[in-house]
């Protein structure tokens, strides 16, 4: 994806946390709309003018991976 304008990480960071506060809560909209405002302010207040870097998180993945893999090791499975 490259650098995104700082903008468009605002946004997308919005519209994902509406998705998940609307599958996951009991929020009106009105409400997920309120906590979707909060967040993007604080974070344009925070981090504005910053560098920001977001791993992909692989070594959690890799953990969660062999930690499955060890879990269904019976002997007879190698």
């Amino acid at each position: 994806m490259g650098a995104a304008k700082y903008n468009e990480l605002l946004d997308y960071l919005a519209k994902s946390v509406c998705v998940v506060l609307s599958a996951e809560s009991t929020l009106s909209q009105e409400e997920v709309q309120r906590v979707v405002e909060g967040v993007q302010t604080r974070l344009a207040s925070v981090w504005a003018n910053n560098w920001v870097y977001i791993p992909k998180q692989m070594h959690c993945r890799n953990l969660l991976r062999y930690q499955q893999i060890f879990a269904d090791f019976d002997g007879s499975n190698h």
